[in-house]
């Protein structure tokens, strides 16, 4: 089973220490917690003829990372730094905004904006009742990475990670929302939530999760995730959680018709299909954006509905 923990400012490979803070109004609060693990021991008295041999690493640690509110800039809010260990080893950047019972993992898309690209709704859902945690994915952001190994196949494992971590801070019914190629894996990971087969982190690895949102999901067609549904192509006739696809109808990078074709290959009988015809070529993360007059798109209300339906 994939697990959690809050790590440190400064890394170590003897364990890990952390600080969780609060940034409100841009200053740092002084309360903060600090966790220690206990470091691992072995069996049996050293042979001192055959000296400890350092492990190569099997992966590379993460690097400090800012608040949120420094880092991707506005709106500047209250957030919890912590960070999540896959079931594989790999450390991960996230940040949770808001408490409480309904909990929602934003999935990134794939590219250099990481979590920073869902900052500004996961502060607009905290600010409605919601637990959100957001993250760098495997090899992006701040996060970690296997060392010579490959981030695809991991991806899954990352949201197991971000899943038992919400879990932990206290959100029963959490819903998986991912944009882009985001939206694609959370398609795979509910899939795997309610298939009765076993996620990469062990049975149980996605409990709690009730529902699923994937907004232009792309790259449905190529792997993201190991065997049994290594796309999202494979992983829709799996589905038996409500899902929400949203996508505009002149969207390049999730052309209307293939994704229609996905939606039609869900199998789950909760299944809503949203096409925004107000936003013709917005793709992704985008299709939930204020304008400048600060109101969020119908869209944006579409998943505050099926959230509230389906997280209550």
């Amino acid at each position: 089973m994939s697990h959690w923990m809050v790590s440190p400012v400064r890394h170590s490979w003897s364990g890990f220490s952390a600080v969780s803070c609060l940034l409100l109004a841009g200053t740092l609060l002084a309360a903060c917690t600090t966790a220690q693990l206990p470091l691992p021991t072995g069996s049996g008295s050293p042979d001192p003829s055959h000296p400890p041999v350092s492990p190569t690493p099997s992966v590379e640690a993460l690097r400090p990372a800012p608040h949120p509110s420094v880092r991707c800039g506005m709106p500047t809010a209250p957030a919890r730094q912590v960070v999540l260990r896959a079931s594989d080893g790999v450390q991960l950047d996230a940040t949770i905004a808001g408490t409480g019972s309904r909990g929602v993992v934003l999935v990134p898309e794939l590219g250099r904006q990481s979590l920073c690209g869902w900052w500004d709704y996961a502060t607009f859902l905290a600010g409605r009742g919601y637990q959100v945690l957001l993250f760098d994915h495997r090899c992006t952001g701040y996060s970690g990475c296997p060392v010579g190994g490959s981030a695809a196949v991991g991806l899954v494992t990352d949201i197991e990670a971000a899943t038992a971590a919400l879990r932990a801070a206290g959100a029963s019914r959490i819903a998986l929302v991912g944009a882009s190629q985001g939206g694609a894996e959370v398609l795979i990971a509910g899939a795997l939530a309610r298939s009765g087969t076993t996620a990469p982190g062990g049975p149980g690895a996605f409990a709690g999760v009730s529902a699923v949102a994937a907004f232009s999901p792309d790259e449905t067609g190529v792997q993201l995730a190991g065997p049994p549904y290594a796309t999202a192509e494979q992983a829709a006739p799996a589905l038996r959680l409500p899902v929400l696809v949203a996508v505009a109808p002149a969207d390049a990078n999730a052309p209307l018709d293939r994704v229609q074709a996905l939606f039609a290959r869900i199998a789950a009988p909760g299944k809503q299909l949203v096409v925004d015809s107000a936003q013709p070529g917005v793709h992704g993360w985008d299709l939930l954006s204020a304008g400048p007059d600060g109101k969020r798109p119908a869209t944006s209300g579409r998943l505050l509905a099926f959230l509230a339906r389906y997280t209550g």
